[in-house]
């Protein structure tokens, strides 16, 4: 029997049955969410991106559950990787759990999207997730500890001008400029942001490519990219230059090059000097 790539929802209902508009209200944002994720997990021009229907819903005590899963025609895509934001999204919950920032493969619009969801409404106390995958579990609450912590995560602290390199995954044009995301492989987060007019024709050619993006940086209080106005933009080769340095080599290179600081906290010095 083939492997089943799912999710489970679980929605708590306060001391009243959940309205039912709300109810529906609180699951619509889990869709996007979840493709934000693929997209972020899978990146690519020409990957076929799941499309997720509902297996099972139950009602248990205080509690319904609501059990997606990738429908037949997407599992072109093998197991592992429809998994993939599935066990990102519940790896998120419990990394705003823990710490106020941007978890690996979110973006701001994620983190947003994610609060819609978590957001308690009328006679729904808490949202919760898990993953499928043979077995149920564990669940992640999207309790008050994560909310407060994903609100932090997008509260903007700081602008400066600096740029960012990574891969191109989205280009929208609309009346008022571009609208593009790119995928950051080192922090594993995309970054979205606008962009001029006159950029359209290099970044439409340069789709799916490595491009470095320099304009207004707008940041979290963690250091985080959230957001890029792009001034211009450069296309970069796809690997280091034959002959060049490579990561081994530099290993070691100067014992004392972050001044005897923590290589995070260095790093989060020069981003906010940038």
């Amino acid at each position: 029997m083939a492997a089943v790539s799912a999710m489970e929802v679980q929605v708590t209902q306060g001391e009243r049955q959940p309205d039912f508009t709300q109810w529906l209200s609180t699951l619509r944002a889990m869709p996007v969410v979840l493709l934000d994720l693929d997209r972020a997990t899978t990146p690519g021009k020409n990957v076929p991106r799941p499309h997720w229907v509902v297996d099972d819903i139950r009602h248990e005590g205080a509690s319904f559950y609501v059990r997606v899963t990738a429908a037949p025609h997407s599992r072109r895509r093998d197991h592992e990787s429809l998994m993939a934001p599935v066990t990102t999204l519940v790896s998120g919950v419990k990394s705003l759990r823990r710490d106020p920032e941007l978890p690996a493969f979110f973006s701001e619009d994620t983190v947003r999207r994610l609060l819609d969801v978590a957001n308690p409404r009328d006679g729904i106390r808490e949202v919760s997730v898990a993953a499928v995958n043979g077995a149920v579990g564990p669940y992640e609450a999207l309790d008050e500890v994560v909310r407060e912590h994903a609100r932090t995560a997008v509260r903007q602290a700081e602008k400066s001008i600096g740029s960012i390199t990574g891969r191109l995954t989205a280009l929208n044009a609309t009346s008022k400029g571009l609208r593009i995301a790119l995928h950051d492989p080192v922090s594993r987060r995309t970054v979205k942001g606008t962009a001029p007019l006159s950029l359209k024709e290099d970044l439409r050619m340069w789709w799916d490519h490595r491009v470095t993006l320099r304009g207004t940086i707008t940041r979290n209080q963690a250091g985080q990219a959230l957001m890029i106005a792009v001034r211009d933009a450069e296309l970069m080769p796809e690997s280091a230059p034959m002959g060049g340095p490579v990561a081994d080599q530099l290993y070691g290179a100067d014992e004392n090059w972050t001044g005897g600081m923590s290589v995070d906290d260095y790093v989060s010095r020069v981003r906010r000097r940038a």
